[in-house]
């Protein structure tokens, strides 16, 4: 089974980008999850599941080559003007191997059973495709309509490679350390024209925290205190089964 990805290697959350979010009103871990999105491609046929029409959700406008016309909206609510009304829980109406990538954003802590889910993801992907998951971690309980659970690395890998994705899985923890994860708790008692303010002090001490560890050469990872993670999964093609 794979580790947790290094986020050394591609990812580490980009302070201007950051601020920005947080002046439009973004809390850390919605800032921290576009931060990530917005350095990712799709092309093709793109669905996302648990979403309304296009450019209802912040990370619509974000995620690279994602446009009208290569957009497809799964949603359990007709209000939210989804392409597809479908229950998660039971089969997608969708052909299989006809999507090019499948996003799954702040969906499967809603849903009690996931696993199901995410095997019907793999059988609408094409051989090659690509999934995209963002899960919470460290953020409060937020019924949509219920929330059921808090995935760590190890749930993550063991859902994917049961829903069929053996090969390549990525997970990267969304994280900028302990302040970041108070700050994400205690963010919205505060007044709202200070928390971009208190946030981005919050980033900067983990920074400083950061410095500290790496000089000492502590045990302690950043990483181990995540609001939420980025998930990848690629199905395998054909020949590579």
């Amino acid at each position: 089974m794979a580790k947790l990805k290094d986020q050394s290697a591609w990812w580490r959350p980009r302070d201007r980008f950051l601020l920005g979010q947080f002046l439009q009103g973004k809390g850390l871990a919605r800032a921290l999850m576009n931060d990530a999105l917005s350095r990712v491609t799709v092309q093709g046929m793109v669905l996302d599941l648990g979403a309304g029409a296009h450019g209802s959700s912040s990370y619509h406008t974000l995620i690279r080559g994602l446009g009208a016309s290569n957009f497809v909206s799964v949603d359990i609510e007709r209000r939210r003007e989804p392409n597809i009304v479908a229950n998660f829980e039971a089969s997608l109406p969708v052909r299989s191997c006809k999507a090019d990538a499948v996003l799954a954003i702040n969906l499967l802590e809603h849903l009690y059973n996931p696993i199901a889910l995410l095997t019907e993801i793999h059988r609408v992907l094409r051989p090659g495709g690509t999934l995209h998951i963002v899960v919470p971690f460290l953020v409060s309980v937020h019924p949509d309509p219920k929330d059921f659970f808090r995935y760590a690395p190890d749930a993550i890998y063991a859902m994917l490679e049961e829903a069929g994705f053996r090969q390549d899985v990525e997970v990267v923890a969304l994280a900028t350390g302990p302040f970041g994860a108070a700050y994400s708790q205690i963010g919205p008692m505060i007044p709202r024209a200070l928390q971009w303010l208190v946030g981005y002090t919050a980033i900067m001490l983990d920074k400083l925290v950061g410095y500290v560890v790496k000089k000492r050469q502590s045990a302690l990872r950043l990483e181990y205190f995540p609001l939420a993670y980025y998930v990848r999964a690629v199905k395998a093609r054909e020949d590579e089964r």
